[in-house]
């Protein structure tokens, strides 16, 4: 009974993804540019801003689902100069982008204070990044 409920899963799984990939837009893209900044949720606001303000050219990268992870759509960013901008400790999208992804090429700006982004203050931590 437990295989047939894990077969199960995993069947639904694999529709879910089918469905994502043929239907559903499962990652934002703003602006253009060589560096690639990835971020998710409630920050993307705060990074468009900082890099409107900072006058970077790159291209902002949100995925809108962590899982299924839509590793189908980010493939093309492998081997490109990639920035991470989170707000938690641990680096979850930027795990996600190594592990799923084979992204490497990657710097991190982290906040987990429980505080927005000041998008001025982020402005130049990705100027400093970037370069």
């Amino acid at each position: 009974m437990i295989a047939r409920m894990k077969m199960k899963r995993r069947t639904k799984q694999e529709s879910l993804i089918r469905y994502l990939q043929e239907k559903v837009q499962t990652v934002n893209e703003f602006g253009t540019g060589d560096p690639c900044v990835f971020t998710f949720g409630s920050t993307t606001m705060s990074v468009r801003e900082a890099v409107l303000h900072a006058g970077l050219s790159c291209v902002v990268v949100q995925p809108i689902y962590l899982q299924p992870f839509p590793s189908w759509n980010l493939r093309k960013y492998v081997g490109r100069k990639v920035v991470v901008v989170e707000q938690n400790s641990t680096g979850q999208l930027e795990q996600l982008l190594r592990e799923k992804n084979g992204i490497t090429q990657i710097s991190s700006i982290r906040q987990f204070d429980g505080r927005p982004f000041n998008p001025v203050d982020l402005a130049e931590q990705l100027r400093t990044v970037i370069g």
